[in-house]
């Protein structure tokens, strides 16, 4: 799409151009993404029923063959595991606006120029707009859509992440494979807290244990990693 941009008569799209935002796809959504997964991952290892209910969504809707694009929308149960996982840990935690006109708000003068923070990782925990808000519950969103502007991980308005679509195809697939193919267990019962740098981390490395399920797919990967474990060399 950037290169067919590119050969538009108006000349919109410069070459600087199309690589700034290719390297805003590949850098900007890899950590921010993984950091996502991470924390959805942490979430199901602790509650063994979403986890289940995924996995039951991933194989019916999966089978053994590989996922396409076209599965995203039949996989609303792992598009609501994602959207709760990013809901209670968005990667990004707070960013800023600058105010192009001067503006009364909550009872505070903002002036032109100046930088207003927003945190979605409070916002998005207000009993205002969640309830019971710290507690991880897919199954708000299967049915529901939150207020606007209570819920947005990605920002919104004109400056809202380009890369949201993707990151979001990402998010969805990725859980369904691995849920398709495994269980996931905590090893250690020691609480994990946030380290909020520019994105939200845990703060200690989430290490899960890994037990295939009972599928083609699953025994079939178990059988390759076996091999790889035990083969001399």
């Amino acid at each position: 799409m950037l290169l067919t941009q590119q050969d538009l008569a108006d000349g919109s799209l410069s070459d600087e151009d199309a690589r700034n935002e290719t390297v805003t796809f590949v850098l900007a959504g890899h950590e921010t993404t993984a950091t996502a997964l991470t924390w959805a991952c942490y979430l199901l290892s602790t509650h063994p029923a979403p986890q289940e209910r995924l996995a039951e969504e991933a194989q019916s809707v999966l089978g053994d063959r590989a996922p396409t694009m076209e599965d995203v929308p039949r996989l609303s149960y792992a598009s609501a595991v994602f959207n709760e996982a990013l809901r209670l840990f968005p990667p990004v935690g707070v960013f800023g606006r600058r105010v192009l006109q001067s503006v009364s708000l909550g009872g505070y003068d903002i002036p032109q120029g100046a930088t207003v923070l927003l945190s979605p990782y409070i916002i998005q925990r207000n009993s205002r707009y969640f309830e019971n808000p710290h507690a991880f519950v897919p199954e708000r969103w299967l049915n529901n859509a939150p207020p606007k502007f209570s819920f947005f991980p990605f920002g919104g308005g004109a400056k809202m992440c380009i890369g949201e679509p993707l990151a979001r195809t990402e998010g969805v697939l990725i859980l369904a494979e691995i849920l398709r193919r495994f269980q996931l267990f905590r090893t250690t019962h020691r609480e994990i807290g946030i380290n909020p740098r520019v994105t939200i981390r845990p703060d200690q490395a989430v290490i899960l244990a890994l037990q295939p399920r009972k599928n083609r797919i699953a025994s079939e990967l178990a059988a390759s990693l076996l091999k790889e474990i035990t083969t001399p060399g």
